[in-house]
């Protein structure tokens, strides 16, 4: 087997492998994965850090956190990204382009809105433009993913994913050590302005790309008719979760989209005159006091706003929303299983689910290891930060290479034993008490397969795709692909307690053993991702 795996059976040579780095898509994403990660901890760790610093009260910075919610429900909105067009702009820029640019403007304005707060007087207003940030930040995301799978092959597809994760590290620094030094030196206010002026890096190169040719063009979605066709042929059982699902997905994007219509933009324009002349519009404690009341009213609303689409699917205007809920929603899961067929599409969801998960579920007591083994705050940061920082790109880029060289497949295998072989090293670790030597040797290695596993991976998840339902099919991937890792991770310092590291990273190395089956069973049936040019349908 292991033979047949690595039998050069690829198009490319081992020289065209390692140019794949010098194609102008490859370098392109650079600048967009700067882009990605320049907002992330803007609204995180660097946010937290000046809440903290300015004695904010404990809980509410704790509130902040809720944030971060926005990344996990971008497929929410992804079906929007993918079909609604941008009056003037998308007609000017193309689909995707215009969406980046939308999405860093709004990126732009929330920095500056915050650059001009005080949080110790205006932690409300601050939420709500660390919410457009957050909004903005996961809109741009969709938009990169699915400009990334639709610029170019899928065996470039590994070595994007790889620049695109040094140019997000980079940004990652630039937005935590370089926003602290500038808040240290100047002010605040000094830094976001800052930060607010390299999303430019974004706007610039978004400004200089061309639109990608299958988004240029009409998208040949799948027909409606065929769409009931084969959603009828899905056994009954899924039909139901189906149907659920979609109600549920339906109700909550209403919940969104009555938030951004119509309680946001007053909220805005209330934080706005408040910072200007003290004027407000609305009560903000009273609506800190009853958001429940509020969430759940909108809850209500957008159930009854669902129930009366689903009832009167024949009825204009809510046959409009209701084809456009089948089309934009419905269409790319049913493409999707149509596509693979019900057991392969179920293999590769499960895939997706747990292919990170002995990396995100080992991740969250690795830190707490290194302190209890007695390494300095300075040697933590030195090893796992800086020199890990350095071997995760080497694996990514090397990934980049593989893939290239090899498909997707086999790589994506070899990945997973590394990162499940390479958690056994931290159980070594924890018996040898504090070695800063035996501490790199286990970085190194733990970094590069994962850096390896992550380029492999990416390059899976954007092959998977349809073209013609690109943003919203990879949402759904991305979403899921840390989803059981980051709850079972809560879990973890139980098990740390219960029976000590040793025994916990064990643990965490043999729960990768079903993803490397997953992908063995893939492979043994001939299971060969390929990104479709639009959808291929016939009745």
């Amino acid at each position: 087997m292991l033979k047949q795996f690595f039998s050069s059976q690829s198009e490319h040579s081992w020289s065209e492998a390692f140019a794949v780095y010098l194609k102008r898509p490859v370098l392109v994403m650079l600048f967009l994965g700067f882009s990605a990660g320049l907002p992330f901890l803007l609204v995180f760790a660097t946010l937290l850090t000046w809440l903290k610093k300015v004695n904010l009260d404990i809980a509410i910075i704790g509130y902040f956190s809720w944030i971060g919610i926005t990344y996990s429900i971008k497929v929410f909105w992804a079906p929007v990204v993918d079909n609604l067009k941008i009056p003037g702009l998308t007609d000017l820029l193309g689909h995707r382009r215009s969406w980046m640019l939308a999405a860093q403007l709004g990126i732009a304005t929330g920095l500056m809105l915050m650059a001009f707060t005080d949080p110790s007087r205006f932690p409300f207003e601050m939420a709500c433009f660390a919410l457009l940030v957050a909004f903005s930040s996961a809109t741009q995301d969709v938009s990169i993913d699915a400009f990334r799978i639709e610029a170019a092959e899928k065996e470039f597809q590994a070595a994007m994913a790889s620049t695109y994760i040094l140019g997000y590290r980079l940004a990652v620094l630039v937005s935590s050590a370089g926003a602290l030094y500038i808040a240290q030196y100047a002010s605040w206010m000094a830094s976001y302005l800052t930060m607010a002026g390299f999303v430019s890096v974004g706007v610039i190169t978004v400004l200089l790309i061309s639109e990608p040719a299958v988004s240029s063009r009409a998208k040949q979605l799948m027909p409606k008719a065929l769409i009931q066709e084969y959603y009828q042929q899905f056994p009954s059982v899924f039909r139901i979760i189906m149907t659920i699902g979609v109600a549920l997905f339906l109700i909550f994007f209403l919940v969104i989209l009555l938030i951004f219509a119509f309680l946001f933009p007053l909220v805005l324009i209330n934080s706005i005159l408040t910072l200007l002349s003290g004027v407000q519009l609305i009560n903000i404690q009273w609506l800190l006091d009853n958001y429940q009341m509020l969430l759940g009213a909108l809850f209500i609303v957008s159930t009854i706003i669902a129930l009366v689409v689903f009832l009167n699917n024949k009825k204009a205007p809510f046959k409009t929303v209701n084809d456009w809920v089948l089309g934009a929603v419905v269409g790319p899961f049913v493409d999707f299983f149509h596509r693979f067929g019900i057991v392969i599409a179920f293999m590769v969801l499960a895939l997706i689910s747990i292919y990170r998960i002995s990396d995100i579920f080992m991740g969250s007591m690795a830190y707490t290891l290194y302190v209890d083994l007695g390494f300095e705050l300075s040697e933590i940061a030195n090893i796992t930060k800086l020199f890990g920082f350095i071997m995760t790109l080497a694996g990514a880029a090397l990934g980049g290479v593989l893939v290239m060289r090899f498909g997707i497949m086999r790589p994506l295998l070899v990945g997973a034993l590394l990162v499940a072989v390479t958690t056994l090293l931290f159980s070594v670790l924890s018996t040898m008490g504090k070695d800063i030597v035996w501490l790199a040797i286990v970085i190194a290695a733990d970094n590069i397969s994962a850096g390896l596993a992550q380029s492999a991976f990416i390059a899976y998840l954007s092959a998977l795709v349809n073209k013609s339902y690109t943003a919203t099919q990879y949402a759904l991937f991305s979403s899921l692909m840390t989803l059981l890792g980051k709850f079972l991770s809560g879990f973890s310092g139980e098990i740390v307690k219960a029976d000590g590291y040793f025994n916990f990273f064990i643990y965490a190395s043999l729960i990768g053993i079903p993803t490397i089956l997953l992908i063995v069973g893939l492979i043994m049936l001939k299971h060969a991702p390929q990104p479709q040019e639009g959808a291929q349908y016939h009745d």
